[in-house]
């Protein structure tokens, strides 16, 4: 099978959902798949044309708009080229890139079959994408239509879909995402770290990283420890610390990132609250195992990944109570916090987890290669598909 993935980007460009295709990417090859990313990309990679564990990567350059950027070059070399492929799989609905490839392919008379994984939260993540969002659902709707098949990463996402596009409803398969749970044990824990409270993702306002940081800095009020448990031990042993002396790192670049320092700043925590930039994979799976607990107060996600790459390595998981964190396959490391809890209620949550010292053993997320596989069933049956439209596959 020759398969191609179009996505917003590819490593080491940062974001959830180049990992994600990254992962999916490198999986299926293992599975036997030949595999081609074509990939957008602000400022072109040199060589555009790449080679990461198999998988063929195409970099096009793109615009630099904030909202939808587009990549023209990727959309003709598509459809020049869509023949060459059994499938065509569209990642992002608000990357334009899944939507677009749809569209193209529909445009030019190509009769691939597609298949779309949204990554939808239902809105845009800023007023102005918010708008966009709004006038970008006819060429939404259409890319629906024409696809095959639709992935959705979680049950909650799957159910947003369907009810903002009805006539693709037949054609929603949930695939939740992975981790790589061989990579994630094989990583060590920093040593000589204090009990750490973790925070991965890009730097947007919905995210919510000024209020953990909030939280964070009222540690010493909601009824914590104290720095006793601080030994300066091995990571692991600082997992079972109390959260007096407690540290938070944040992982991740974006355009938050100057105003969350001065929140820091404001709060009289910028001592303790490590701002990271973005890390190697290998730095990031060392934090994980490193992190007491792992806090994600996000307003919406169509998947908590870095939370399932948390839990997988051993910590426990502070997060919002949206669907998708609440979708996860770990009740018992999980801590669900109302979306919009006060700083104090957030404080109190996280010195029980960072209290809690010990916790059930890592949880059984799935791996990249059991995605690989529903995915090929998927691909199968969309070749198998007379057409685009028909309802239930």
């Amino acid at each position: 099978m020759r398969l191609a993935l179009v996505s917003p980007g590819y490593p080491p460009t940062p974001g959830g959902v180049e990992t994600v295709v990254a992962q999916t990417a490198r999986a299926l090859v293992r599975a036997g798949v030949a595999v081609e990313v074509l990939a957008q990309q602000r400022r072109p990679l040199r060589p555009e044309l790449s080679w990461d564990e198999g998988v063929l990567v195409r970099r096009f350059r793109c615009n630099r708009a904030e909202n939808y950027r587009l990549a023209p070059g990727l959309y003709r070399y598509l459809t020049r080229h869509a023949d060459a492929f059994d499938v065509v799989h569209g990642h992002s609905y608000h990357a334009l890139t899944g939507v677009g490839a749809a569209l193209a392919l529909r445009l030019r008379g190509r009769t691939v079959p597609y298949v779309l994984t949204p990554h939808y939260h239902g809105t845009g993540h800023t007023p102005a994408r918010a708008l966009l969002h709004r006038a970008f659902v006819p060429a939404g709707r259409a890319a629906a239509d024409a696809a095959h098949a639709v992935l959705c990463v979680s049950r909650p996402e799957a159910q947003l879909f369907a009810a903002d596009f009805p006539t693709a409803a037949g054609k929603v398969t949930v695939v939740p995402n992975a981790v790589d749970r061989t990579a994630l044990r094989a990583a060590t824990a920093f040593t000589d770290q204090p009990p750490t409270v973790l925070s991965v993702g890009r730097l947007e306002r919905y995210k919510r990283v000024d209020r953990l940081i909030e939280a964070f800095a009222r540690l010493d009020s909601a009824g914590g420890g104290t720095d006793s448990g601080t030994d300066g031990g091995t990571g692991d042993a600082a997992r079972g610390g109390t959260s007096g002396g407690a540290q938070l790192v944040v992982i991740g670049t974006g355009p938050d990132r100057e105003r969350l320092q001065a929140v820091a700043e404001r709060c009289g925590a910028a001592r303790r609250v490590r701002f990271l930039g973005r890390v190697g994979d290998h730095e990031l799976r060392r934090w994980l195992r490193t992190a007491a607990v792992l806090g994600s107060l996000s307003e919406h996600e169509a998947y908590g990944l870095a939370p399932a790459e948390a839990l997988a390595a051993g910590a426990w998981a502070l997060l919002s109570d949206i669907p998708a964190h609440a979708d996860l396959p770990a009740p018992q490391a999980v801590r669900l916090v109302p979306a919009h809890a006060s700083a104090g209620a957030v404080a109190q949550a996280l010195a029980r987890c960072l209290d809690a010292g010990g916790r059930p053993g890592p949880e059984q997320i799935p791996d990249w290669d059991w995605v690989a596989a529903r995915l090929i069933d998927v691909y199968r049956a969309a070749q198998a598909a007379p057409s685009s439209s028909g309802g239930a596959r």
